[in-house]
């Protein structure tokens, strides 16, 4: 029998988002015994990270999967910087933009080798120091040395199992995502956006543009509750409602039209504790969040991911058990603490920015206007 077909793997990976598929796929590289579970056998629509930049495709590269990845994205290429109404820098970036389904299913994708994806639904686990078992609602039962819990945003497994969740800022941040299509033949004259408010008030932190497929996807990120009536005008009508913020947003981008449904998603930041738990290591979105805003979406995931497959399981593999002292090494990794102390102290800090009215506030964003002017002039220049 293949390791593929193994009906004893070492590693159940319970979660084929982002995070299971990039742990499973790397494991199946490196020849360990793996078993993907999901109820689904390809990603469901879903709104959530669209792009990465800079050290996130770092990541994905170290892991593997920045060819897939590269596969079902579009380049970016270069970034224009708007702040009160001016284009303040255009810049080269390495960045990749992408449907989130498309990401999942591209790392999906790279499961195989010894690993392999089996759709069913995760009813129970059962955990130890030696032996775990992973209860599937159709009665069949596997077996494994670990499991990997990359459940996301899903609570009914954690809360199953009694992993207790502390919210540090509930309602956290708001994301809207929407499709705009130009109505010039030439496209837009613009290739990516970030674009600042005008108006502090706006409780707008900024609104990102970027190509995916032909289209302008824009990712706006405010701070508001869910109830809050403009986002009733926000869905209506996005440019409209962005006008008062962002009055030169639509001369800027030319004559374009909106494309499809307007999408809110509310971020909550909360942690998973108590986690030092016999046979089962929790990555992911399902051990604690960042904030989208903050632009770090998937630089948990794809460290855990890196860090889990590549430094920890190859040596808790070489010898006897899984007990609760193996799993604590993989929290009290450096290099994964750092990412997740970055993570949240940068959500904090862009919301704080957004919010913040004060005469200190203010002239702190008129020096990074005067920043960014002079840094896109010696750009130009040089």
């Amino acid at each position: 029998m293949s390791p593929a077909q193994d009906p004893h793997p070492d590693v159940i990976v319970v979660g084929a988002g982002a995070a299971g598929a990039a742990v499973a796929a790397m494991l199946g590289h490196r020849g360990v015994p793996t078993v993907l579970v999901d109820p689904r056998a390809a990603a469901p629509p879903d709104f959530r990270c669209e792009k990465l930049e800079g050290h996130q495709v770092t990541l994905a590269d170290q892991a593997g999967l920045g060819p897939a990845l590269r596969r079902v994205s579009t380049p970016a290429g270069a970034l224009w910087i708007v702040r009160y109404g001016r284009v303040v820098e255009r810049r080269a970036v390495p960045q990749l933009d992408f449907r989130y389904p498309d990401l999942v299913d591209a790392f999906r994708g790279e499961v195989g080798g010894s690993a392999r994806l089996e759709v069913g639904k995760v009813v129970d686990l059962r955990t130890g120091p030696d032996r775990q078992e992973v209860e599937l609602e159709d009665g069949r039962t596997l077996r494994s040395r670990l499991v990997v819990l990359a459940t996301g945003l899903s609570r009914a497994l954690p809360d199953h199992l009694g992993l207790r969740r502390e919210v540090c800022s509930p309602g956290h941040s708001l994301c809207v995502g929407f499709d705009l299509e130009s109505e010039l033949p030439s496209g837009f004259p613009v290739p990516a956006l970030t674009w600042y408010p005008d108006r502090p008030d706006a409780r707008i932190a900024y609104l990102t543009l970027f190509p995916i497929a032909g289209r302008m996807r824009a990712n706006l990120f405010l701070y508001r509750a869910l109830q809050d009536p403009w986002l009733d005008a926000l869905r209506a009508d996005p440019l409209a409602a962005l006008r008062p913020a962002m009055p030169d947003l639509e001369r800027m981008l030319g004559p374009s039209r909106r494309v499809g449904a307007v999408r809110v998603r509310q971020s909550d930041l909360f942690d998973l504790v108590d986690l030092d738990r016999s046979g089962l290591v929790v990555v992911g979105d399902a051990a604690g969040t960042s904030c989208p805003a903050a632009g770090t979406g998937l630089d948990n995931v794809l460290t855990d991911a890196v860090r889990l497959c590549q430094e920890h399981l190859p040596r808790w593999l070489s010898t006897p058990g899984m007990g609760s002292e193996k799993i604590a090494s993989f929290y009290a990794d450096p290099v994964r603490r750092q990412c997740r102390e970055r993570c949240r102290t940068l959500a904090f800090a862009v919301r704080r920015r957004a919010l913040d009215q004060d005469l200190r506030a203010r002239a702190r964003r008129r020096l990074v206007f005067a920043g960014q002017l002079l840094r896109g002039g010696l750009r130009r220049g040089a």
